[in-house]
C-alpha cells in the first residue's frame, strides 16, 4: 500500500460519515402526517364563510373535525406546532372566503346595474364597496397566497417533514399585523 492510499484510508476512516454531518429534521409520525394532510385538504376544499349562515356550518364542522383528528394524533411538540399552524391557516382561509363572497356580491351588483335603476344600483354598489374598503386584495391575489401556502405544506406533509413552508408563516404574520383579522388559535 502506497503513502497516497494510506492517507486516503486514514482520512476516510477518521472523518465522520457524510450522513452524520447533516442534521436531520425529525420525521412526523405516519398517523399524524396522514391526519394533518387530510386536515389541509379539508381546509383547501372548504368554501364556507362565517358570514354565510346557510350551508357553511356543516362544512366548517367537518373541517374542524379533521383538525381535531390531527390534534389527537399529535405526539411531539413539532406536530402540536403544525396543528396550531393548520388552525391558523384555516381561520385565514375562512377570512379569504368572506372576501371572495364579497367580491362576488360586488360583481353581481355590477351585473344587475343594467336591470335596476341607476340610483338603486349605485347604492348597492357603494354598500358592497364599503365592505371591501379595508381589503384591497383581489381574487387572484387571494388564490395565489393560498396556493403559495398550501402547495409546499401539502408536499411537506406527504414527505412527513416540514420544510419550505415560509409562505404559510408569512401569511399568518401579515394577518396578525392587520387590524381587520387578528389570527387566533385554539
Amino acid at each position: 500500500m502506497g503513502i497516497p492510499a494510506l492517507l486516503v484510508a486514514v482520512c476516510f476512516l477518521s472523518a465522520p460519515p457524510v450522513w452524520a454531518q447533516q442534521p436531520q429534521q425529525p420525521k412526523l409520525t405516519a398517523p399524524y402526517a396522514k391526519a394533518a394532510l387530510l386536515s389541509l385538504l379539508a381546509i383547501e376544499l372548504d368554501a364556507s364563510s362565517p358570514r354565510d349562515k346557510t350551508g357553511g356550518t356543516a362544512e366548517m364542522s367537518a373541517t374542524q373535525a379533521q383538525l381535531d383528528a390531527a390534534d389527537a394524533e399529535a405526539m411531539t411538540m413539532q406536530e402540536d406546532a403544525i396543528t396550531k399552524l393548520l388552525r391558523q391557516v384555516y381561520l385565514l382561509k375562512l377570512h379569504d372566503n368572506n372576501l371572495l363572497m364579497a367580491y362576488r356580491k360586488l360583481s353581481e351588483v355590477e351585473d344587475d346595474q343594467d336591470a335596476l335603476s341607476q340610483a338603486n344600483a349605485r347604492e348597492k354598489k357603494a354598500y358592497a364597496e364599503s365592505q371591501l374598503a379595508d381589503n384591497a386584495e383581489n381574487e387572484a391575489a387571494i388564490e395565489g397566497r393560498e396556493k403559495a401556502c398550501f402547495s409546499p405544506l401539502e408536499e411537506s406533509l406527504r414527505r412527513r417533514s416540514i420544510q419550505n413552508i415560509t409562505a404559510c408563516f408569512d401569511w399568518i404574520g401579515k394577518a396578525k399585523l392587520s387590524d381587520n383579522n387578528p389570527v387566533s388559535s385554539k
